[in-house]
C-alpha cells in the first residue's frame, strides 16, 4: 500500500540529488569553523556562462584541483542539511 504521510515526508526530507557540471576553479580557500576545531574547504568556481561562486568540498578534492583548470565535478544537494557540495572531480577532457 501507500506509506503513511509522515513516513513519506521523512523519506523525501533525506533526499540527495546528484549531477555533473563542468567548472573552472579560480580560487581555493580554507576557513576555520566557528569553534575553531575544523577547517572548511571551499573552491571559487566559474561556470561556462561566467557565473562565479564558492562551493564547499572535501579535503581530497581541495588537494587534487588547481586554480585556473577546468574539471567535471559530481555535485550533491542534500535536502536534510539544505546543502550543496562537490563530491568528486575529474580534470576536464580526460
Amino acid at each position: 500500500g501507500v506509506p503513511p504521510k509522515n513516513d513519506m515526508k521523512r523519506r523525501i526530507q533525506n533526499m540527495k540529488i546528484r549531477g555533473k557540471v563542468e567548472l573552472q576553479v579560480i580560487a581555493k580557500k580554507e576557513e576555520p569553523s566557528k569553534d575553531g576545531t575544523k577547517m572548511y574547504k571551499r573552491l571559487g568556481v566559474m561556470t561556462n556562462d561566467f557565473e562565479v561562486g564558492m562551493l564547499r568540498c572535501n579535503e581530497d578534492i581541495y588537494k587534487s584541483v588547481e586554480a585556473g583548470k577546468k574539471y567535471v565535478f559530481v555535485t550533491c544537494f542534500n535536502d536534510q542539511y539544505d546543502s550543496f557540495s562537490l563530491e568528486s572531480a575529474v580534470i576536464f577532457g580526460k
